[in-house]
């Protein structure tokens, strides 16, 4: 099969372990398709190859069951894209790791804000910021209660019958 590996987009990387976790954009040339989402992963030098799908829970066992996005109905076909994935995409990922021009990169991580204590301000800084603090704490009046309320059994009744509009209830009442 025909294909063509258009880029790797890296999720983690730990060379100390000998990991590396990624996904794949892959072009089928014959068919005019672009395939996304095909996971790659090394761990300990042994490259892993997983076609995009979905897990579901099975109707007739209750167990997961993964889904396969792309799916040939002849299984020699799907084979033969599965082993080209694996030819050029482990050639792909090795000459991209070899290239110190072009090397991984992987997406910007979230900062997690620093929250540092509340400092207390002095007489000065008072002055200075203009700000006053009282000189007593705060003090509870009342006890905090938890208020925990237990869950009441409804009653469900069922609401009157309504009156039909081809039903006749009282002719005076029509006229």
């Amino acid at each position: 099969m025909n294909i063509e590996i258009i880029e790797f987009f890296p999720h983690e990387v730990n060379e100390s372990k000998g990991l590396l976790n990624g996904s794949l954009k892959v072009k089928l040339v014959d068919l005019g398709i672009i395939l996304m989402g095909v996971l790659a992963s090394k761990r300990k030098g042994v490259y892993f190859f997983t076609m995009p799908g979905k897990f579901c829970d099975s109707h007739d066992t209750g167990r997961k069951i993964r889904f396969p996005f792309v799916v040939f109905e002849d299984p020699e076909r799907q084979r033969t894209l599965i082993n080209a994935i694996r030819e050029k995409g482990i050639a792909f990922i090795e000459a991209l790791l070899s290239d110190p021009e072009r090397s991984l990169s992987l997406p910007p991580q979230k900062i997690k804000p620093i929250l540092e204590p509340l400092k207390t301000l002095n007489s000065d800084d008072q002055e200075a910021t203009g700000i006053k603090l009282k000189e007593e704490p705060l003090k509870l009046t009342e006890p905090i209660l938890n208020p925990i309320k237990k869950s009441v059994v409804k009653e469900f009744i069922d609401p009157p019958r309504r009156k039909s509009a081809f039903t006749r209830t009282n002719s005076k009442a029509m006229r």
